[in-house]
């Protein structure tokens, strides 16, 4: 029962942690297409 309990919250840290990567990743090329349109209109 123990082990199942760790693998459960190792999955849940595991997913907040790629979630948090993939949020990230997206707001970064967000602001790059910004900026790049942005550079562009000049």
């Amino acid at each position: 029962m123990k082990k199942f309990n760790f693998t459960v919250s190792y999955k849940i840290k595991y997913h907040k942690f790629l979630f948090r990567t993939l949020f990230k990743s997206k707001i970064l090329s967000a602001l790059r297409l910004v900026i790049s349109n942005k550079v562009f209109e000049k």
